[in-house]
């Protein structure tokens, strides 16, 4: 049972952004995305155990190496955005974990970390997400933070953060695509002077996502669906797009019509391998201009030093926590 009490990762993260742009001078500022990691978990169903706590543990360290890269930026980044799968399966354990250490990241070099859920925060395949929202996502909600189930609002003095739950309702079956309250905040979102960047895990199969399989990026079919297209067409505060779900893979192309880009290269990589050249996707936000400019993909180093005290290890009875001495 999650202490509902607790203050989640987002909440969190907003106090520490609430007090950077309380005390910041340059309107400029630099911001950070990536997304799927898998953080500190291994398969032992197809490759041997030993190697499965490699990869757990090598996840691990891209991860929080690719945190590091981020807080070492010139200038420091304001934010970092995630594109989601943090972890392999949404337990509280696991969720509990990847939090600890993102939380001690956030509050040691005061950059804030917001995230979408993906798939994989579902507590199963086809699990709840109560357990993300109890643990990670936003609870309290201010003027800042707009929640709508698990879509919310981030407010900076000129951009604003659209923040998309696009893998499925909470209680209910993944499906990729646009829920009503997704919608319903995108809609609120986008309706502003401020210049919007839109988080979703998912992509949908339009523009330079349209070629894609349907595992990777979502058909546009629902009501729902076409409407976010359409209206993201229409939209002239939009101005970036950032989608993860995609493994290994870095792209900058378009969604109906507005930039976007791709960064699922934080860990994950498959099964039986780790994401082999990480990246994080680095922005500047220019005020004067009102323009986000894309500074390139930055490559990672990962620090082999970092060492977790335990994995999660996927084997055929399930999900088991090992110890790592």
């Amino acid at each position: 049972m999650v202490d509902t009490h607790i203050e989640t990762l987002t909440d969190i993260s907003l106090k520490v952004l609430n007090k950077r742009l309380a005390n910041q001078k340059n309107p400029n500022f630099q911001f950070v995305f990536l997304g799927d990691t898998w953080f500190d978990w291994g398969n032992a169903i197809l490759q041997s155990f030993t190697k499965a706590k490699q990869d757990a543990i090598r996840r691990y360290q891209i991860f929080l190496s690719c945190l590091d890269k981020a807080s070492k930026q010139k200038p420091k980044p304001l934010f970092i955005l995630y594109g989601g799968d943090g972890v392999f399966s949404g337990s509280a354990e696991q969720l509990m974990f990847f939090k600890n250490a993102v939380e001690k990241f956030v509050r040691k070099t005061n950059i804030a970390f917001f995230m979408v859920p993906g798939n994989h925060e579902r507590n199963g395949v086809n699990g709840s997400l109560v357990n993300y929202q109890n643990i990670i996502g936003p609870r309290k909600g201010n003027k800042t933070v707009q929640e709508n189930g698990l879509n919310y609002i981030i407010n900076t003095p000129k951009l604003r953060m659209v923040m998309l739950n696009d893998v499925g309702p909470v209680a209910k079956p993944t499906r990729y695509g646009i829920t009503n309250s997704a919608l319903a905040t995108f809609n609120k979102g986008i309706n502003t002077k401020k210049d919007v960047v839109v988080v979703m895990h998912v992509p949908p199969k339009a523009g330079s996502f349209k070629s894609f399989p349907s595992s990777e990026a979502f058909p546009v079919t629902t009501p729902n669906d076409k409407a976010f297209i359409a209206n993201l067409s229409k939209s002239k505060s939009v101005k970036l797009i950032l989608v993860s779900h995609i493994h290994d893979i870095l792209l900058k192309g378009t969604i109906a019509g507005k930039t976007a880009v791709l960064n699922g290269n934080g860990g994950a990589g498959t099964d039986t391998r780790p994401t082999l050249n990480p990246v994080i996707s680095s922005f500047t936000f220019i005020n004067k201009n009102k323009s986000i400019r894309f500074d390139g993909q930055r490559s990672v180093t990962v620090n082999t030093k970092i060492r977790p005290r335990k994995v999660f290890i996927l084997t055929k009875d399930g999900i088991i926590s090992v110890p790592i001495v």
